[in-house]
């Protein structure tokens, strides 16, 4: 795969039909009841709208105010080591 300037992580890409794709009435809470010990990073509007939603709250919790790569990098090194992102 051919990727545009500027682009990482190609490697990573796979295409949209390998994607498992869920919707529905509640999917939020009963996906989220199985989840292992979790982190969230998060914006604080979104996690105020998801967090009723969610079945299982996280390990912990960092809101971010801009998607800069070491403002994102400092709010996640501040979350317990013990869970997953």
């Amino acid at each position: 795969m051919t990727l545009g300037r500027g682009w990482t992580g190609g490697q990573n890409f796979r295409p949209a039909r390998e994607v498992d794709v869920k919707y529905g009435h509640g999917l939020v809470n009963s996906e989220s009841a199985d989840w292992p010990r979790y982190l969230a990073v998060t914006t604080p509007t979104a996690w105020k709208t998801a967090l009723p939603y969610i079945a299982q709250k996280p390990a912990g919790v960092s809101a971010v105010s801009m998607l800069d790569w070491d403002h994102l990098e400092n709010a996640s090194n501040a979350l317990p080591d013990d869970a997953e992102m």
